[in-house]
C-alpha cells in the first residue's frame, strides 16, 4: 500500500477514511474534539512523539489495523474503540490517558485484538472487553491478548471482561495516587482470563476478581506465577480457568520479578 505523512486533523481524517491499504505516519500534535473512523488495512504510526489531543480512534466493522507509537490523550469518549465485528487489530507502543470513558473499548463482536507494550495512565476506566453484555451471541468472540503494558493509577477495568478469552501476561500494574480507586483484573459472564507472570504493586482492593454472585455467575480466571507487592489477596470464588492460548508465547515470557524493569524500559511510544 501507499505511505502518507500527516500533521493536521483534516489530513489524518482523510487518510484514515481511504479505502486503500495505507501506512499513515503522524507527526506533531494534532488537536480537536472528535472520534475518527479507521478503515481496514491501515497502519497508523506516530513519529517522534506524535500526539492526538482530544481525538480518539474508532475501528468500526473493519480489520487489519495497526496503531503504534502514538500518544492519545483527552479523547471525548474512548481513547480507542474496536467494535461491530472488527477483527485483527494490534495496538502497540502507545500511551493513552485521560479519556472521558474507556482508554480502550473492545465490544460488540470484536475479535483478535492484541494490546502490547503500551502505557495507560491516570484514568478512572482502563480497558473494557465485551461491554458487560449478557448477549450469548458473543460466545467465542473477544479473543484479546494484553502483554508488557504499564497500568498506572487506573481506577478499575484492568481489564474488565465478559465472554472473551483474554491472555493477560507480563503487565505491570501500579497504584500510587489515592484519588483513583483500585484497579482489578475482573472476570464476569463466561469470560476466561489467564493472568500470568504479571507484577501488581500497591493494590489494596483485590488485584484479581471473579465471583459467582456477579453478572452471569462470574467468569473464570487463572492466577499463574504473578508477583504481588503491598497488595491485598485476590477475590476469587469461581472455578479456575483451564483455557490456554494456542499460540506460542513462552519464548517471549518475562519472569514476573523482572516485569517492572522490562515494562518501564520498553512500554510507550518509540
Amino acid at each position: 500500500g501507499q505511505t502518507v505523512n500527516v500533521s493536521t486533523l483534516s489530513a489524518l481524517t482523510s487518510a484514515l477514511a481511504s479505502s486503500s491499504a495505507t501506512i499513515i505516519n503522524v507527526s506533531g500534535t494534532i488537536s480537536g474534539s472528535a472520534t475518527l473512523n479507521v478503515m481496514s488495512n491501515k497502519t497508523i504510526n506516530g513519529v517522534n512523539g506524535a500526539t492526538l489531543n482530544g481525538i480518539g480512534l474508532s475501528v468500526y466493522t473493519n480489520s487489519n489495523v495497526i496503531i503504534k507509537n502514538l500518544r492519545i490523550q483527552n479523547s471525548p469518549v474512548d481513547g480507542i474503540i474496536v467494535t461491530r465485528s472488527s477483527h485483527h487489530v494490534w495496538i502497540d507502543h502507545c500511551w493513552i490517558s485521560g479519556a472521558a470513558d474507556e482508554l480502550i473499548d473492545v465490544s460488540k463482536s470484536a475479535n483478535y485484538v492484541t494490546i502490547s507494550w503500551s502505557k495507560f495512565t491516570s484514568s478512572h476506566y482502563g480497558i473494557l472487553i465485551g461491554g458487560g453484555s449478557t448477549n450469548t451471541a458473543y460466545r467465542g468472540l473477544f479473543n484479546v491478548t494484553l502483554h508488557h503494558n504499564y497500568f498506572y493509577d487506573i481506577s478499575e477495568r484492568v481489564p474488565f471482561a465478559s465472554y472473551g478469552k483474554v491472555h493477560f501476561f507480563n503487565n505491570y500494574v501500579l497504584q500510587e495516587n489515592p484519588a483513583y480507586r483500585q484497579p482489578q483484573v475482573h472476570a464476569v459472564i463466561e469470560s476466561n482470563i489467564r493472568v500470568e507472570n504479571n507484577y501488581f504493586k500497591g493494590i489494596s482492593n483485590r488485584p484479581i476478581r471473579s465471583l459467582v454472585s456477579e453478572i452471569g455467575g462470574g467468569g473464570q480466571v487463572l492466577d499463574l506465577n504473578n508477583a504481588y507487592s503491598s497488595c491485598s489477596t485476590n477475590y476469587i470464588d469461581t472455578a479456575p480457568s483451564t483455557w490456554a492460548p494456542s499460540y506460542e508465547y513462552m519464548s517471549a515470557l518475562t519472569p514476573a520479578a523482572d516485569v517492572p524493569t522490562a515494562v518501564l524500559n520498553g512500554a510507550g511510544p518509540k
